[in-house]
C-alpha cells in the first residue's frame, strides 16, 4: 500500500513497495511502446509501406530506396536530407 508523506520541503512523495513500483514502471513501458507503435503504423500508412519494412529500415536490416525514403520524409514534414539523422 502506497505511504504519502511529505519531503523536507514540503513537497507530496509517494512511497511504494517495489511490487508497486515495478508493476507501474511496466504498465508505463506498455504505454510508451503502444504509442511508438501506433506513430510507427501512421507513419507506415502515411508514406505508403508496410509497417514492418519501416521498422527494418529504422533498424538499419534493410535500406529503401530514394523514392521510399522520398515519401517517408514527405510524411514526416521534413526534408531528404533531413531524413539521414532520423534513421541512422
Amino acid at each position: 500500500m502506497p505511504v504519502m508523506t511529505k519531503s523536507p520541503k514540503g513537497d507530496d512523495i509517494v512511497i511504494l513497495s517495489r511490487k508497486e513500483y515495478d508493476r507501474l514502471l511496466a504498465a508505463a513501458d506498455e504505454d510508451v511502446i503502444d504509442a511508438a507503435m501506433a506513430k510507427q503504423t501512421d507513419l507506415a500508412k502515411a508514406a505508403g509501406i508496410a509497417q514492418g519494412f519501416l521498422s527494418e529500415i529504422e533498424s538499419g536490416l534493410k535500406t529503401g530506396d530514394v523514392t521510399v525514403l522520398q515519401r517517408i520524409a514527405i510524411a514526416l514534414e521534413i526534408s531528404l536530407l533531413e531524413l539521414e539523422p532520423v534513421l541512422n
